[in-house]
């Protein structure tokens, strides 16, 4: 008999592998029809945090959240604007909202957790332990130099980067049509740079192909990305690169040059 609720597990594990089809049959035989999302980062925590809290707001309340990439030792289960979170004890579920109820410990890594006993035993249970902590980074703004230092935490499958930049309404900079400058900086060395006048208020789809934009994304984060290109898979970005956004001023734009944009398709 099928059980009624809905289970979404997020993984970075292909169809193949053992952790996955262990963690799959077992929820098939106790009467779960789960819902795979696959292509999560095994070892960055902040892209899978990001991934889980978009799933928070697709899947209706009441759904379960299995992240299945990072074997640890333990598993944290935790309610969430009633919705119910089980992942590896890494610190990614303090990453998803530090407003958790009904936290439990498990001392098991997940798939053998869920071998171990049924899923609704596990989302039963009290079990006191460590949760391990860690938080998404805080970008640092200056309004009255106009400068923002960021930090990547999402790249999409289109190759979109996703700042930790949010609330753009209380950035100053954010407020005025001059035009600004983005940066790509990997130990203090300038990738790419390119100049945006504004922050589309969502993905834009009406801009010409190979056009540099910096919108918003569903979840207000500011992000950046070439439209029908792959901005992070052709500079080779990931989370040791850092985002630098000011101001222009009055100087050359300084470009790697071994690195380039495609032109704008005609």
């Amino acid at each position: 008999m099928t059980n009624s609720s809905l289970v979404v597990v997020l993984t970075s594990y292909d169809g193949k592998d053992p952790f996955l089809i262990s963690t799959i049959s077992s929820l098939f035989t106790q009467g779960y029809n789960p819902i795979i999302l696959d292509g999560l980062s095994r070892d960055f925590v902040r892209s899978t945090a990001y991934v889980l809290k978009y799933a928070l707001l697709k899947f209706p309340p009441d759904s379960i959240f299995i992240v299945l990439n990072h074997l640890t030792s333990s598993t944290v289960v935790a309610r969430y604007d009633n919705r119910t979170i089980i992942v590896p004890n890494n610190g990614l579920v303090t990453m998803v909202s530090e407003h958790l109820d009904s936290l439990s410990v498990f001392d098991k890594s997940l798939p053998t957790l869920l071998n171990s006993k049924p899923l609704y035993d596990i989302l039963q249970a009290s079990q006191e332990g460590h949760v391990i902590e860690a938080f998404l980074p805080e970008p640092v703004i200056d309004n009255e130099l106009g400068q923002i230092i960021a930090t990547i935490i999402h790249i999409d499958s289109y190759g979109n980067v996703v700042t930790n930049v949010n609330n753009l309404e209380n950035i100053q900079i954010f407020s005025t049509l001059a035009s600004k400058e983005i940066n790509f900086v990997k130990r203090n060395v300038i990738l790419y740079s390119f100049e945006f006048a504004h922050v589309y208020p969502t993905y834009p789809f009406d801009v010409p192909p190979g056009k540099e934009v910096v919108f918003r994304d569903e979840m207000g984060y500011l992000s950046c990305g070439i439209i029908n290109g792959n901005l992070a898979g052709i500079l080779n970005l990931n989370e040791y690169v850092h985002i630098k956004i000011r101001l222009k001023q009055e100087q050359s734009k300084q470009v790697a040059p071994f690195l380039s944009i495609p032109e704008k398709q005609k």
